[in-house]
């Protein structure tokens, strides 16, 4: 049974509000939006049995005093009484309904209940129904003035007052509470709610069991839309927000799935109602007390490619132009316009701003290591061939075959006391490291000092063993007088000199190529020397040359591992553009959203890759170049791309049997259909072996080579505007049919046939088709977001 302790209803800018402690009282709302109480009638809480605002600011009231049924009219502060019945009984509640038309029923239970139907003008009964049924709760549908809802003990049914009976019913337990919008029919029972839709009665719309009991329900009434917002009231849990408005479904046959929204409204709740006129306002009651609560809507947030922000809140949409923002989208955009990753390295880099070192490091990284696998003779006997095998990583070249290496001399005159560990395959992986001197005479490594990079030329000299050569690169550097100190220091070397090293583990070196260097002539561990902050290249070039083979290929894994999972690019260095290089990737694409790089970078070293993500990615680029309407740079992308890698793209398009729902286009028909003439396309599926669907205007088969009512002349010259080859391939015999009515038949036939007709041609479909084929025009306003 519905819950009686607290009524409130709101109409014409007056507010009741019935307990059964207090009574009843009227409130008015001020200017300011407060409620002040005014002149209320002497009505006890446990003498109302219901009450209802009537449409001309009049208050209906259904009471029971001495065990007399009387109804009341409250207005102006004058209460009115009119007798209606002696009850056997005094009876423990009611209801009470107006229409908003002109009939009002009313209802009391559990003993000689039923529903009585009266007219409001002449306050007389037009009919009275379902006698000695304990009626819970009922509404009138919003739409109708004859109709109404009932709830009982068997179920919900829609009663029709014109016919005297019912017209819809169904079974359910969830009677209590009803309340319409549209044809939306909610109720609860218990702490169960289901919204069903009167149109198809049987079928439960949406339905929800919390942890608490329900009170109240209400739809929000300025919601025009349909269903719309539904109010709820719950012990313990407050009122809370349906949103039905932008509910999804799954399948058609699935329950909506709205927005739901908890307000945070702190007491003990007995009462709520929504405000008729004044948008996102509802009312509470609090200890007897009403309160008004004004609510944020959730705006509805839009952001197009262009980064132009449109938000709605209610009905009223904004729009601003230009978001001053740091987007994503924004940076790629721009380097679209620079032509970003279609050119030369030193092209690509010119596009890129100076604070960007990762990216400047990634291209830097990977043209080095494509150029060193095609280019470095120790590399380029693996056959590398760029666009079509993936470009490899440090960990896939040293687990290409078990080694095991051997310990030699740093340098041919040890000055240094440091052995270093030789294979071919580390000497592979150093080179892709950019260490091409460990395969070529020590000269290249003067290279490195043009890049102005002193310090780190002088302790990769060090790496080495060419002590002379570091301290010559240091004399050579612009700020030599702030490397005086290091200069000095380093000239000093001698590999018996304990002294030396000794001093120099406790000085404090803030570069972190010469701790390295300092740390590697006085004998500290590796793993100290690999912590110092030197770029990725350099710490696995150092392991590859000094760590063992058991600790080289444990470090790669950590390493490799970390930077997949951080999504790091210059992890590429030792995962290459395999499935691991894919994954890193795919974190980096997580992490930044750029995936402009993430498209680029495949395109430069996947070469030929059946993994999905690659197609996706290049997919999802493409989609964006489409969105800002950069057809030109969509173009050189497909083409830049098309020319260094090898994907094949699905088909997103094709014509499926009605029967099978297999394509019907597959490329690996049946023998039978192999040896057919080349000329002469199947007519029937290639799967299920039925004939396709008939041309509604010749009357063949699709895919036959009928030619009946086709004009060769017209198409062969060109006057219908399709392809000039009249062969089975050809436009004109291409599948054509309208969205509405299904019917269709071949393009040219279609086509020929609308020039002179616009019904469709199929005998006894009245479908104007042609009428249909048309593009509207929208009109939209732009308002700047203040």
């Amino acid at each position: 049974m519905e819950s009686r302790s607290t009524w409130l209803g709101y109409s014409h800018g007056s507010l009741a509000c019935f307990s059964t402690a207090l009574g009843l009282r009227i409130y008015e709302e001020s200017d300011d939006g407060s409620l002040v109480e005014t002149n209320s009638p002497a009505i006890r809480g446990n003498d109302c049995l219901a009450l209802e605002w009537a449409p001309d600011n009049n208050l209906l009231l259904l009471i029971s005093i001495n065990s007399k049924l009387q109804l009341a009219s409250f207005q102006n502060g004058k209460l009115s009484q009119f007798p209606l019945k002696d009850l056997p009984r005094q009876i423990s509640t009611g209801f009470l309904h107006h229409n908003n038309f002109k009939y009002f029923a009313y209802g009391y239970y559990p003993k000689d209940s039923g529903i009585t139907v009266m007219d409001y003008e002449r306050f007389c009964p037009i009919t009275s129904c379902f006698h000695n049924i304990n009626i819970q709760s009922m509404c009138w549908t919003p739409d109708t003035e004859s109709n109404f809802v009932v709830g009982y003990s068997n179920g919900l049914s829609i009663f029709d007052i014109n016919s005297n009976q019912k017209i819809a019913t169904t079974s359910t337990n969830t009677i209590y509470g009803l309340c319409m919008h549209s044809t939306y029919l909610a109720c609860f029972c218990a702490k169960e709610i289901r919204v069903y839709d009167t149109r198809n009665f049987e079928k439960v719309v949406w339905s929800q069991e919390g942890s608490n009991d329900v009170f109240r329900l209400a739809w929000k009434p300025l919601r025009q839309s349909s269903p719309g917002i539904l109010g709820t009231l719950r012990q313990i849990e407050g009122v809370g927000l349906l949103d039905f408005s932008n509910a999804a479904r799954i399948t058609d046959d699935a329950e909506l799935l709205p927005l739901e929204r908890s307000l945070p409204i702190h007491g003990a709740l007995s009462g709520f109602a929504w405000h008729p006129y004044s948008d996102n306002t509802f009312f509470t009651c609090n200890d007897g007390m009403p309160n008004s609560v004004k609510y944020g809507e959730r705006p509805t947030v839009c952001l197009s490619g262009h980064s132009a922000f449109a938000r709605s809140i209610s009905s009223e949409v904004k729009f601003l132009e230009k978001c001053d923002m740091d987007d994503i989208s924004e940076v790629m955009y721009d380097r679209v316009l620079k032509h970003y990753g279609l050119g030369t390295l030193e092209e690509t880099l010119k596009t890129l701003d100076a604070n960007k070192i990762e990216l400047i490091q990634h291209w830097n990284r990977l043209y080095g290591m494509r150029n060193s696998l095609v280019t470095e003779r120790c590399l380029a006997s693996k056959g590398y061939q760029p666009g079509k095998m993936q470009l490899p990583g440090v960990v896939s070249i040293m687990l290409q075959k078990e080694f095991t290496s051997t310990l030699e001399d740093l340098s041919p005159v040890p000055i240094i006391e440091r052995r270093k560990f030789c294979h071919s395959v580390r000497v592979e992986a150093l080179v892709l490291c950019g260490w091409k001197w460990e395969s070529k005479p020590f000269s290249a490594l003067v290279n490195i000092s043009n890049e102005r990079n002193y310090t780190r030329s002088a302790t990769l000299s060090i790496f080495s063993g060419e002590i002379r050569h570091a301290l010559t690169t240091l004399e050579n550097a612009k700020n030599s007088s702030e490397l005086e100190p290091y200069i000095m220091a380093l000239s000093g070397y001698h590999r018996d000199n304990e002294v030396w090293r000794e001093r120099c583990r406790s000085a404090k070196i803030s570069d972190p190529y010469l701790k390295a260097a300092f740390q590697f002539l006085t004998r500290q561990p590796d793993e100290d020397i690999l912590n110092c902050d030197m770029l990725l290249d350099d710490k696995i070039a150092y392991a590859c040359k000094f760590l063992e083979d058991d600790k080289l290929l444990k470090y790669l894994h950590q390493q490799q591992n970390y930077h997949i999972k951080h999504g790091l690019l210059d992890g590429l260095l030792l995962t290459g553009l395999t499935k691991d290089g894919l994954d890193l990737l795919q974190s980096y694409l997580d992490r930044t959203g750029d995936v402009q790089t993430v498209a680029f970078s495949v395109i430069h070293g996947v070469g030929s890759s059946k993994d999905s993500r690659v197609r996706n990615w290049l997919n999802a680029y493409t989609d964006i170049l489409d969105t800002w309407r950069l057809w030109e740079h969509r173009c050189l992308f497909d083409s830049f791309s098309h020319s260094l890698i090898s994907v094949k793209n699905e088909c997103q398009i094709s014509v499926v049997c009605h029967f099978c729902k297999e394509s019907i286009c597959r490329p690996s028909a049946p023998k039978f259909f192999r040896k057919a003439p080349a000329r002469i396309k199947p007519n029937a599926c290639p799967s299920c072996k039925k004939p396709l669907p008939r041309c509604a205007v010749c009357l063949q088969h699709m895919s036959s080579l009928s030619l009946k009512r086709m004009n060769l002349e017209k198409l062969i010259s060109g006057e219908l505007d399709k392809l000039k080859s009249p062969g089975p391939n050809s436009f004109d015999r291409w599948f054509c049919w309208c969205q509405r009515c299904k019917h269709g038949g071949h393009a040219g036939h279609m086509s020929e046939w609308f020039q002179t007709h616009t019904e469709c041609p199929v005998t006894g479909c009245s479908c104007q088709c042609q009428a249909r084929d048309v593009v509207g025009d929208f009109n939209c306003s732009v308002v700047t977001l203040e």
